[in-house]
């Protein structure tokens, strides 16, 4: 009885350690996945407003030519 017992409490805190591991790596995850949400929304921004400077100087280069 003592020896089961003493193996079905190891069974359990093995499941409990690796359910600790698990919730931890999915915090990461999301930690990484926040950041790189971050990166793309900044990204997105930044090739927004590059497109808006090169149609500026693509008209001001046509007026330009136009003259």
């Amino acid at each position: 009885g003592a020896e089961k017992r003493q193996k079905l409490q190891a069974e359990m805190d093995k499941v409990k350690e690796i359910m600790l591991d698990n919730t931890k790596k999915i915090a990461e995850r999301g930690d990484r996945l926040s950041h790189l949400e971050e990166r793309a929304s900044a990204l997105s921004y930044a090739s927004q407003n590059f497109k808006r400077s090169a149609s500026d100087v693509r008209k001001r280069m046509w007026w330009k030519n136009m003259k």
